[in-house]
């Protein structure tokens, strides 16, 4: 878990130069710094959100990539170990969003398009990923996880500086809200051993 965090805390230095826009870190890392002052050990990815309009510019040269993949997109190393999920079943979580379906109206009507739809990771792990926000009435969300990551136009434009991993990353404003709003109100409280719990 140790060398996961320290792959991810590169490629995260990595990948800021690469950014022409406006960014924040969200998600588990935003937590991390907010709570920890690092990166969480457990975990194996990073949230960047980006404002409509921002780029990524990766050279050609250079030791990561980027894939496409359903919800947002994957900025990865390529000399790692490639990402092996359960196709089936990251393709019916992504279908499924915002359907009521039963298991089996999920399973029935995700297969008619899944042999034509499904996307084949290229990507390896660990991986950051990059979500581009959408305007909502109040501010600005993650597409797909509208009613989790949620971000009001102060939190956005009052950006913090963060320095703990020794360079600068940004988090949004008021970021103690931001993490009350997305992990509930004990959220500077660590849970233990919280990676081997089932995800819900």
């Amino acid at each position: 878990m140790l060398e996961t965090k320290k792959h991810l805390k590169n490629m995260l230095h990595d990948l800021i130069p690469m950014i022409n826009g406006k960014w924040w870190l969200c998600g588990g890392g935003m937590l991390g710094l907010q709570r920890d002052k690092d990166l969480i050990d457990y975990d194996n990815d990073l949230d960047i959100m980006f404002m409509p309009g921002t780029t990524l510019e990766v050279p050609d040269d250079s030791k990561y990539a980027v894939q496409d993949y359903y919800m947002d997109r994957k900025f990865y190393r390529k000399d790692l170990p490639r990402y092996k999920p359960n196709l089936w079943g990251e393709y019916c979580r992504y279908y499924s969003h915002g359907k009521k379906l039963n298991r089996p109206q999920l399973y029935k009507q995700a297969s008619e398009s899944y042999s034509e739809k499904r996307i084949l990771p290229e990507f390896t792990t660990p991986y950051i990923d990059i979500y581009t926000l959408k305007k909502v009435d109040g501010g600005w969300a993650i597409p797909y996880w509208e009613h989790q990551d949620f971000f009001t136009d102060d939190e956005l434009q009052n950006t913090v500086v963060n320095t703990d991993l020794g360079f600068e990353v940004n988090l949004p404003g008021n970021t103690e809200r931001v993490c009350s709003r997305c992990y509930g109100d004990t959220w500077s409280t660590p849970i233990p051993d919280q990676w081997k719990q089932k995800r819900v």
